[in-house]
Formats: structure tokens, sequence, C-alpha cells
């Protein structure tokens, strides 16, 4: 988590080459602004999938977003319409098969930065926060190893 005062926004991630794949309506996610997943190549890797949010700023994301977050994300990351609470891609946030039981989580943590909370593709919480990383670096957001 990064407290960073910057308020950013879709665009502050083009320098990275970010390519949104959809806009999710928020009216569901209290106080987001505006939340999109998409696709970042880091080098020598295949595409990985992305879900930012933003929000107004720091403290909204964390009185706001973090649970929102947490549900949908990690080894007991919520994946059907009937147990999140904000529905919008669903779907978008899971891997594995189309049972219940087989159904996996494709994000496997997130990361805050500032006024941002990142879903990061991975199969578990160090590989996810790698790939957040690599995105906030390449976006020139972060350039902290």
């Amino acid at each position: 988590m990064n407290p960073d005062d910057t308020v950013r926004d879709i665009d502050h991630f083009a320098p990275s080459g970010f390519k949104i794949a959809k806009e999710y309506d928020v009216a569901g996610l209290p106080v987001a602004e505006a939340a999109f997943m998409g696709y970042f190549t880091p080098a020598g890797s295949d595409p990985i999938q992305y879900e930012l949010r933003f929000y107004p700023d720091h403290a909204s994301v964390l009185t706001n977003g973090v649970e929102y977050a947490a549900e949908v994300t990690g080894e007991d990351a919520l994946l059907r319409e009937v147990d999140v609470r904000w529905t919008e891609g669903t779907r978008d946030r899971r891997g594995g098969g189309a049972f219940r039981d087989s159904l996996t989580p494709l994000y496997g943590d997130y990361a805050i930065f500032g006024n941002v909370i990142l879903l990061c593709e991975g199969r578990d919480s160090d590989q996810s926060l790698e790939r957040c990383a690599a995105l906030l670096r390449a976006a020139g957001i972060w350039v902290k190893d």
C-alpha cells in the first residue's frame, strides 16, 4: 500500500501500453469513479490481466474499496455473482472450469497505490504483487524496486 497523494485516472497507465478490454459500471461499487479490466504485457511475458479501480482519493480507497477488493482476490476469493456485493465483472475474475468446485481466482492479490486499487493476475499473492509492481513501473508511476 502506498498513500501517494496524486489522484490518477486510466490515462496515467497509458505509458505502460495497458490495453483496456472493458470499462465496468461502478454504480454498485461505493464511491468508485471508474473501473477497467485490461491487459499489460511485461517484458518476456504473455499478457497479464488486471482490474484497475479508481477512487477520489487514498482515504476513499481505504474506507470504501479494500473490502470489495479483498473479497474477490486470493485463495478464498468469492467467485460467483450470488456471493459478491459488486457483481460487475465477476466472470472476468475467475479461472478454472464451469463448476463451483473447479473455479479458481484469477487475481491472487491486490495492491493499493494512492487512489487506485490494482487487482493483478497471479497464482498467489507474491506473483500478483510482482505483476502489480511491474505495471506501476512500466507506467512510470512507481520507480522503486
